[in-house]
């Protein structure tokens, strides 16, 4: 079938051959109990009225297969070794048949589970090794079948899959109440080879939703996230978050021509500062060692707006930029007194520098301000990437943005100058969560490890439809 229509924040589903796989490793694992024993009283007939119970032990000899996915349950295909004892008597059995399980969530655990609903038994064939007396083995037959279906009834449930790991978005502060209130909403069995997990974040939020249907799954799982759950994610984390909201950034940018600065700064008399500060009695002989500018500033980051286009996906912010900038130059400086003080060389041809020091010095030529500058940024290149706790992150690649300071510097040092804060800004800009923990990353009954792996993106009417593999490993 294709999925009730009901609309949900986001959505996991996954493949029939990923759920195979995991029953695979499950039972390697032995997450999934290989060994099933016990005791039950019997109605035995009165051939057998002095045994009052049977003790049962079955041996899973095969994986668990899920065959089919119809009319609402999943077929899972098993083999076993049985044996029963009778008193003094103990049977061997090869056994095998079908569980019919229905697909749950188990929202402690936050597992995908197939809750058995009942058993077929296709064969029930006694072992050659069994010394039984065969008049028996005909009149327990149906009781041998009872048995192994009591044995059975203990597995009540089947672990398939961990979905959702974990509430924790990154940089968080502890406790409850800081972690996304995720709340399971539904499963469906999806056509004939998927199951479908729909879960709805508990805050409020704007945007359309997405509903239970067919993802086209080609690998492991498909992950369809709505607007609405991107952005109750996002406003979740942005005002919680430890991550700095106001980041410092400083920097240096040097002048490739000082040819070029000094041309510039000719507009300017500089050189007078000297003769005014000392009542034209100093002057200055000097060459330039080197000019730079050097900058320091804060940037303010507000909270980002992701939005789930029709065929892509863009982020937009808004920046606050502050910044100062100090154009320095490093000279060999030669002071000297001019006796004849505030009189212009020109009228007096006669030596009258005296030179009073002379050594290396750096002087601060200029100062820049921006105060509380808006800075736009968007980003229509913003990729996905799955962190070490298997959610879906965010991470801003190539923001858009026009620092535009506009001040009074020769255009290729400016230029370079704004580049440097536009790489400053994005450096300030975390990588923004987008889903919880779509898997466990560590399985709590073995040492096995899961981690997924992005494989295509897919646009879907507003949501964002990612598919990806889950690699298995230790």
């Amino acid at each position: 079938m294709g999925g009730s229509g009901a609309e949900f924040d986001f959505i996991v589903e996954t493949s029939e051959e990923f759920l195979n796989r995991s029953l695979r490793l499950f039972y390697e694992e032995s997450i999934i109990p290989r060994v099933l024993e016990g005791r039950n009283s019997l109605g035995l007939p009165k051939l057998l009225q002095d045994y009052g119970s049977v003790d049962y032990r079955v041996v899973f000899t095969e994986p668990l297969v899920v065959d089919t996915l119809t009319g609402g349950v999943a077929h899972v295909v098993f083999r076993a070794d049985v044996e029963l004892g009778l008193g003094v008597l103990v049977a061997g059995f090869r056994v095998g048949g079908v569980i019919e399980g229905k697909p749950v969530y188990d929202r402690v655990k936050m597992d995908l589970d197939l809750n058995v609903v009942r058993f077929h038994l296709d064969y029930v064939q006694v072992l050659d090794s069994v010394d039984i007396p065969s008049y028996i083995v005909g009149v327990v037959n149906d009781v041998v079948r009872d048995a192994i279906m009591m044995g059975l009834n203990a597995l009540d449930h089947i672990h398939v899959s961990p979905i959702i790991g974990s509430l924790n978005l990154p940089e968080m502060p502890e406790g409850r109440s800081h972690q996304l209130p995720v709340r399971f909403g539904n499963v469906e069995i999806i056509g004939s080879d998927a199951i479908s997990l729909g879960f709805d974040i508990a805050t409020r939020g704007d945007g359309a939703k997405t509903s239970l249907e067919n993802l086209s799954l080609e690998n492991d799982l498909a992950v369809a996230l709505s607007q609405s759950g991107v952005n109750k994610v996002v406003d979740f984390w942005w005002t919680r978050t430890t991550h700095p909201k106001s980041m410092p950034f400083r920097g240096r940018v040097d002048f490739g021509n000082i040819k070029e600065i000094m041309s510039f700064l000719s507009n300017y008399s500089v050189e007078l500062l000297p003769k005014l500060i000392s009542l034209g009695f100093l002057e200055i002989d000097y060459n330039i060692v080197d000019i730079w500018l050097d900058y320091e500033g804060v940037v303010e980051l507000s909270k980002p707006a992701v939005a789930l286009n029709e065929t892509s996906m863009s982020l937009e912010a808004l920046a606050l930029v502050s910044v100062t900038g100090f154009l320095r130059v490093e000279l060999d400086v030669a002071l000297k007194f001019d006796t004849s003080g505030p009189i212009p060389d020109i009228l007096t041809p006669w030596e009258d520098d005296a030179v009073v020091a002379k050594g290396r010095r750096v002087f601060e030529v200029w100062r820049y301000r921006a105060n509380k500058k808006r800075i736009e940024l968007f980003d229509s290149t913003a990729s996905l990437a799955v962190d070490d706790e298997q959610r879906i992150m965010l991470e801003v690649r190539g923001c858009c943005l026009d620092v535009g300071l506009g001040w009074r510097l020769p255009q290729p040092l400016l230029v370079r100058l704004e580049r440097n804060i536009e790489r400053d800004i994005r450096r300030a800009f975390p990588a923004i969560p987008m889903s919880p923990s779509v898997i466990r990353s560590q399985f709590e009954e073995s040492d096995l490890v899961m981690e997924l792996d992005i494989n295509r993106i897919v646009h879907s009417e507003g949501a964002l439809i990612v598919h990806a593999d889950v690699r298995y490993g230790k």
